[in-house]
């Protein structure tokens, strides 16, 4: 179970109630470069670690790096600043599927007020265009998305902080060694890291054009610090920075070359350095010795526990910082630059995971404890299984993936077995001379063992109201999507669409992330997912399937669905080149506050603040290296939906909270599972074949039917097929119904009009 009942007893505050071959060995000598030999055991090193020293940072090799990163940047497009009207438009037809025809109109005639000329439209329009005229910034949006995250007081784990889950180590698919997880894919971070350090990292493209790549900088080394009313973002580093770094408005850069990460065992902080005085990345084994010794120390019977103080980075903002302070005054700001600094953090937990509900629970916010939310950690159950809690105001998941997708790949090349761990265990555990490790010990008075117990009840009843389900989806994937010619993210999104129309009968605002990484500091654009062409297939499809007539010009639910799919890629494609609504109104509401100007009625109409309310919150990072990707919902009636599109799966984490009485992550999975095969059987039921069919190719006879026979005495029973009872019967049956309706007419009597199917 998630609870682990030692682990929470430990807290200071709760009571208690193939062997290789020498040809082998001699080839794979001449591909790897050298050999490590650990008790009985031959291990081959990477080559990596037999290359030359590491550039220094004002090499020749390095600057050269600089210089093609930097000619890479200027070649990114500025983000854009949609016009007026552009935006508008999209905006009323994001409506369409979410108000009726009153709602509409009214909201039309606000856009038509915010769209006269010389109107307050163009008012702000200009304001926000002289930002971008002065190029002050990378990013005319930058400063004010760093703001939507950094002056948010609320408790950033679920609320903020989203999650990758690995899949199983290829080699120790049920079962792994905690250890050899940690430093497998910890190492594999520093190597990120390096290549980000010395600007080495491939350069990223779309279609051939570049992708900004400013967000890796602060993927390392790089800390949300609480301060009262704003937290801040800084990032160490001892590389030259880019010209639009330096433009920066939000991010504080620190020089500093860390060289360490900072380990987290029992509420216990270590600091590691994992990449040697010659800049190369630790090897293997000496990792993992220094892993464990860690968990050597922190297991010992007489060690207690250390206080759980990452318990602070789950307080309101306001009251964190304080607390910060406090532990400044107490001598901690040694111990609290060093986890700031951390290339990552890594977090050894004590518990295994018997479900992937559980582990999704664990990744996303555990007990509480063992855990620093302001940093990127990885964090790796006692049971192998790993994955990446990232704190959100840095980045966002499309570069993360990537980092994790690197991460997973060197842990599968070079991950050791687990007896090849066991064997260097052992040795540590006989050695009397265990290799030394620096302990951040923080000192905790009366005042902040208080606030700690406040944080951890706290904490506590905001898990307790979060239901975090799972859904593991077998039948198909992308390649029967694609096949469908559908787009696959379309398809999912559209099976959110028909659950939450099956589940509250109605469609609600949807938000899903879209990257604008091709602009200079782009971040995300919003695609809302609600359409009419989507609210016209949701329809359809929650009605009879199979009710149309041959050759009806009434549009299938194939056609429904491809017309719904179409209208969402096309959104996405606006989104991508940074012609969506959201971000354009935010950039506009934030002129209005920031000249003291009251906001027009467009902004305060309630259809306004109803398209904003994301009840459905949806991200897709789909990559072979995951098995989950999940957040918390951003709204407290709303669902969060963190999905992964494979070849032949479909995974989605859904949380809701349980304090809304019309939330349930477990019905939402449950009808997400029958939304994906009743859009399964749509698609297979083929209705261009349909079309085809010849009428008359149904009429057939079969001996357990209903049919009409006579006997005639030269031939016997002759039995008629339907074609010709059909016939037979029609003139008598019209002549019947005629008399009928007569009759009925002359009685004054009425019936329900009858359907023909």
């Amino acid at each position: 179970m998630l609870w682990d009942a030692d682990e929470l007893s430990e807290s200071r505050f709760v009571k208690k109630p193939k062997d290789m071959t020498r040809v082998y060995q001699t080839e794979a000598m001449s591909v790897f470069g050298s050999t490590d030999i650990v008790g009985d055991k031959t291990l081959i090193r990477s080559p990596a670690r037999q290359e030359s020293p590491a550039p220094m940072p004002d090499s020749p090799q390095v600057a050269e790096s600089i210089d093609k990163l930097e000619l890479h940047q200027e070649a990114v497009p500025r983000l854009p600043i949609p016009s007026l009207k552009e935006t508008c438009t999209l905006y009323l037809r994001s409506l369409e599927g979410l108000v009726n025809a009153e709602e509409y109109d009214r909201t039309e005639q606000y856009v038509e007020e915010f769209l006269q000329p010389g109107g307050i439209g163009e008012v702000l329009q200009e304001k926000l265009q002289a930002i971008e005229a002065k190029k002050e910034c990378a990013s005319w949006f930058e400063a004010i998305w760093d703001d939507a995250y950094l002056c948010g007081r609320d408790c950033i784990a679920i609320n903020i902080n989203y999650f990758f889950g690995f899949e199983n180590h290829p080699k120790h698919a049920t079962h792994g060694s905690q250890i050899g997880r940690a430093a497998s894919l910890v190492r594999a971070a520093a190597e990120q890291y390096v290549a980000v350090r010395d600007h080495t990292i491939p350069l990223d493209t779309e279609r051939g054009a570049p992708l900004c790549m400013s967000q890796y900088r602060r993927v390392f080394c790089s800390s949300r610090v609480p301060q009262r009313g704003r937290d801040k973002i800084i990032t160490y580093t001892n590389s030259r920075l880019l010209k639009h770094e330096t433009m920066s408005k939000t991010t504080e850069y620190e020089k500093a070359s860390p060289r360490h990460i900072v380990v987290l065992a029992r509420n216990r902080f270590f600091k590691l350095d994992i990449i040697g005085t010659d800049g190369q990345v630790l090897p293997m084994r000496r990792v993992v010795e220094l892993l464990a010794t860690i968990l050597r120390k922190v297991n010992d019977p007489a060690a207690p526990p250390g206080p759980p103080v990452g318990l602070f980075t789950t307080m309101h903002r306001d009251e964190w910082a304080e607390c910060r302070e406090h532990l400044v005054e107490l001598g901690a700001e040694p111990n609290l630059k060093a986890i700031q600094q951390a290339i990552i953090l890594l977090v050894l937990d004590p518990v295994a995971c018997d479900s992937v509900d559980e582990q999704a629970r664990l990744l996303l916010h555990g007990t509480g404890t063992n855990r620093w939310f302001d940093r990127h950690s990885l964090i790796v159950s006692r049971d192998g299984r790993a994955g990446l809690n990232f704190e959100h105001s840095v980045g966002d998941g499309i570069t993360t993936l990537r980092v994790a997708d690197n991460m997973y790949r060197a842990d599968s090349e070079h991950c050791l077995s687990n007896a090849e761990v066991d064997a260097i265990v052992a040795q540590v555990a006989a050695d009397a001379k265990t290799p030394e490790v620096d302990e951040l010990v923080f000192r905790i008075d009366g005042l902040l063992d208080a606030k700690m117990k406040e944080a951890y009840e706290d904490f506590v009843s905001l898990i307790r109201s979060n239901e975090t389900m799972t859904l593991s989806f077998s039948h198909f994937g992308g390649d029967f999507i694609k096949k469908s010619k559908v787009s696959p993210d379309a398809f999912v999104q559209l099976a959110f669409q028909l659950t939450h129309y099956r589940l509250f009968g109605r469609l609600d605002a949807t938000y899903e992330a879209a990257s604008t990484r091709g602009f200079l500091h782009g971040r995300t654009e919003v695609v809302r997912s609600v359409t009419r062409a989507a609210a016209d297939f949701v329809e359809a499809a929650n009605q009879p399937v199979l009710t149309r007539k041959i050759n009806s010009k009434v549009p299938s639910q194939i056609e429904l669905l491809r017309q719904a799919a179409n209208a969402h890629v096309d959104y996405m494609k606006l989104a991508k080149t940074a012609r969506g609504v959201d971000r354009h109104l935010l950039g506009l509401r934030r002129m209005c506050v920031e000249h003291n100007i009251d906001p027009p009625r467009l902004f305060t109409d309630p259809n306004f603040a109803r398209s904003c309310h994301w009840i459905l919150s949806t991200s897709h990072c789909g990559s072979p290296a995951l098995c989950l990707f999940g957040f918390g919902p951003v709204v407290s009636d709303g669902f969060g939906l963190g999905y992964m599109i494979k070849n032949d799966s479909i995974s989605c984490c859904v949380t809701s909270k349980y304090t809304h009485r019309l939330t349930s992550s477990t019905i939402f999975t449950t009808m997400l599972e029958s939304s994906l095969l009743q859009m399964r059987a749509i698609v297979e039921a083929d209705w261009e074949k349909r079309r085809l069919a010849v009428p008359r190719s149904l009429d057939f006879m079969h001996p357990t039917a209903y049919a009409d026979f006579e006997y005639r005495g030269t031939t016997g029973f002759v039995y008629r097929s339907t074609a010709q009872r059909r016939s037979l019967y029609s003139s008598s049956d019209a002549a019947a119904r005629t008399s009928s309706s007569h009759m009925d007419a002359m009685s004054g009597s009425s019936r329900a009009p009858t359907t023909e199917s």
